[in-house]
């Protein structure tokens, strides 16, 4: 798998649907389990998950951790982050780990009290930001994670349904 590839899906993978869950009027409605809509998601050839749970957990401190599994061409890929909205870089572990990719961080702010930004960075480099907004009645969370440097161009729109 080339390194723009394994960004590409490594950000479809994250969902990078974590910014929603910050805010403390946010936080509670956002923490749960999220399925995603794959006919109501896009994604470039090749990169589009067929399926896909997250799963958004209150650790406590302001800290949360998020774990994804889903199936990019047939395989199921496992991501997990803990992190708080602060705008620091936080790493992404993947399971299995794409050999020899650099390290993967992400960080998020919270732009208003709907939306979201979140910036992913492989080793050290901008590669994506996410934009992610929740619907007003709590029950769909869509994120839009845009390249930057070197696969800009490249853009996913996910859809997730409240489990």
């Amino acid at each position: 798998m080339n390194v723009t590839r394994g960004v590409s899906v490594g950000a479809l993978l994250l969902g990078l649907v974590l910014a929603p869950f910050f805010s403390a009027s946010a936080q509670e409605a956002f923490v749960g389990t999220w399925v995603l809509d794959p006919v109501a998601s896009t994604a470039p050839p090749g990169t589009a998950p067929t399926a896909g749970t997250l799963e958004i957990k209150n650790v406590g401190g302001g800290q949360f951790t998020y774990i994804s599994e889903t199936t990019v061409g047939g395989m199921v890929v496992h991501a997990e982050i803990t992190f708080a909205l602060d705008a620091k870089d936080y790493p992404v572990t993947r399971t299995p780990a794409a050999p020899g990719t650099p390290p993967i961080t992400q960080s998020i702010e919270q732009v208003n009290a709907t939306l979201y930004k979140g910036s992913i960075k492989v080793g050290g480099q901008e590669m994506m930001t996410v934009t992610t907004e929740v619907s007003g009645d709590g029950k769909t969370l869509t994120q839009k994670a845009t390249g930057v440097g070197q696969i800009a161009g490249l853009s996913s729109t996910s859809v997730y349904r409240r489990a």
